[in-house]
């Protein structure tokens, strides 16, 4: 949130993404700092993607509950009761819902640097948080960007 200068980090596996937590930290965001959500930067991932992530029909079942009209989006039946999930797809959909502009939502896929969160592929491990050029200043240490952040 460039308008408050504060960050909002949360994990979302497909239990996190059903229980619609950006839209939690969202919350938690406004709650803390007065966020609006059309005033947020959004970055999603990294994390697997759509054609890798495998799920079972239970799973399935739970995001086509949670995403009743929208799931056609978001899980591709691949037979024998097994589907590709598309997390990516279904956090944009939850953090929009919630009131984040979709000019204001980038995927790992459309940001090349992002880094592999298991080191592979050339990544690096690590967790990688974009900032798209906000200027935040440290008083205590001039010319040291930071943040407030919520967890």
């Amino acid at each position: 949130d460039p308008v408050h200068r504060a960050i909002g980090l949360s994990h979302s596996g497909w239990r996190g993404t059903v229980g619609r937590m950006g839209s939690v930290t969202l919350e938690k965001m406004r709650r803390e700092f007065g966020t609006k959500p059309e005033d947020v930067l959004c970055a999603i991932g990294p994390s697997i993607c759509k054609n890798c992530y495998e799920v079972s029909a239970d799973v399935a079942e739970e995001f086509q509950r949670e995403f009743a009209g929208r799931e056609q989006e978001i899980l591709f039946e691949k037979g024998d009761g097994k589907y590709l999930l598309d997390l990516w797809k279904a956090n944009e959909i939850v953090l929009t819902q919630a009131g984040v502009l979709k000019q204001h939502l980038a995927t790992a896929a459309a940001i090349p640097s992002f880094c592999s969160p298991t080191g592979q592929a050339g990544g690096s491990g690590g967790i990688w948080l974009p900032c798209w050029g906000l200027d935040w200043e440290n008083n205590r240490n001039p010319g040291l960007q930071t943040a407030r952040i919520c967890l």
